[in-house]
Order: C-alpha cells, then structure tokens, then sequence
C-alpha cells in the first residue's frame, strides 16, 4: 500500500515506523520489517538512492537520515 505521512524532521525513526503501522493497519516488527528510506535523486537525476536504517538505531531522528518532502519510507521484508 502506496500512503502519505506528514512528519517533522525531529521524530525518532522508530516513532514513524509505528505511525506507518497504525496507518497500514499491520504490525511491522523489526525482527521481520526494515525501513528503507528512498531519498530524491540528485539535481543531475539518476535513480533514488536507498539508505537502510539499520534496526538498532531507529532512535535517531528522520532528518538524520537524510529524509525531506517528497522522500519515500519502503518497508520491506527481511
């Protein structure tokens, strides 16, 4: 499921994968889910660059991760 999320850059990680699962309607437990964040492509195009959050530091905040408007969160399968 494609869904939107307004977040602020400050929100830890792993509040958001609680939102998109309270959104999706399904729990995502880290053991099974890893968050991928698909960042635009640069000015130059190319194709969105995909950062793994690591599960272990889902404490740090979403902007740490280098995510802004427009960005993508995939959740996928381990």
């Amino acid at each position: 499921a494609t869904f939107a999320l307004a977040v602020l850059p400050t929100l830890p990680t792993r509040v958001l994968r609680t939102q998109i699962a309270k959104k999706a309607g399904v729990p995502l437990p880290k053991g099974k889910w890893q968050l991928l964040a698909a960042l635009r492509p640069s000015e130059e195009g190319g194709e969105s660059p995909l950062v793994e959050v690591p599960e272990g530091e889902e404490g740090r905040e979403v902007g740490w991760w280098g995510l802004g408007d427009g960005d993508e969160v995939r959740v996928v399968e381990r």
